[in-house]
């Protein structure tokens, strides 16, 4: 009986603890994702100021440092500007987030969009 109640509660706690470490990936994975989504974000708006300053950007490599995110983990943003096939005003961008920037685990979030401005005024059309 006791052996029977032992392994009964050595059940539950073994359960508990894969719970909660299945919920630490989840978390983890979760402000991965977050983190993700919002490099990408500042990529779109680097790449619409760069596109407002000089109109021959054709884009680059943002490597973002580990100690702006607190802690581990560069994260990298590329970003590559072309010409759009249907306007000569009009450009092609495409942003591309990864963080962090670990070859097996990364999450990794992309933007494309095209955008035409008037080059004289500066004023997006």
């Amino acid at each position: 009986m006791v052996l029977a109640s032992l392994l009964v509660v050595s059940l539950l706690g073994l359960a508990l603890v894969q719970a909660v470490v299945v919920h630490q990936r989840q978390m983890r994975l979760s402000g991965q994702e977050q983190q993700c989504f919002w490099l990408a974000e500042a990529g779109v708006g680097r790449a619409v100021q760069r596109l407002a300053v000089s109109d021959d950007y054709r884009g680059e490599q943002w490597n973002v440092p580990a100690d702006v995110f607190g802690r581990a983990g560069t994260g990298v943003v590329v970003i590559e500007v072309s010409q759009a096939a249907d306007s000569s005003r009009a450009r092609r961008v495409r942003v591309e987030a990864r963080f962090p920037d670990d070859p097996v685990r990364r999450t990794v979030c992309r933007r494309e969009f095209e955008i035409s401005w008037d080059p004289i005024s500066g004023k997006n059309e």
